[in-house]
């Protein structure tokens, strides 16, 4: 796995704390490699393309950007009060659901 410690764009209890608050936004567009990247923008493509089509571009805009920082709260959560955060993640869409499966079954 990638170690992101030191990346001022990623979600991090350090970037948090020291007043990065953009990182609950960049950290959404932040991507390990290639792959990565193309396979998101295929989600997006055909997931975006259909809910921009029923409830218009702005809904899209802030449900994406709703779900970015919703997914960085819950990682900021999680390792703030339930793990020991030893990494840093770059937060996609299996992350989040991943992230919020380990959060309800630690509950």
């Amino acid at each position: 796995m990638l170690d992101l410690t030191e990346n001022p764009k990623l979600v991090s209890l350090d970037n948090f704390k020291s007043g990065r608050l953009h990182t609950l936004i960049t950290s959404a567009f932040s991507h390990i490699d290639i792959e990565h990247i193309v396979s998101n923008m295929i989600r997006l493509y055909f997931f975006g393309y259909n809910i921009g089509r029923i409830f218009g571009p702005e809904y899209l805009l802030r449900l994406f950007l709703a779900g970015a920082m919703g997914g960085s709260v819950f990682y900021l959560v999680h390792h703030a009060f339930l793990a020991k955060p030893l990494m840093l993640i770059v937060l996609d869409k299996q992350d989040i659901y991943a992230l919020l499966k380990q959060i309800a079954a630690s509950i």
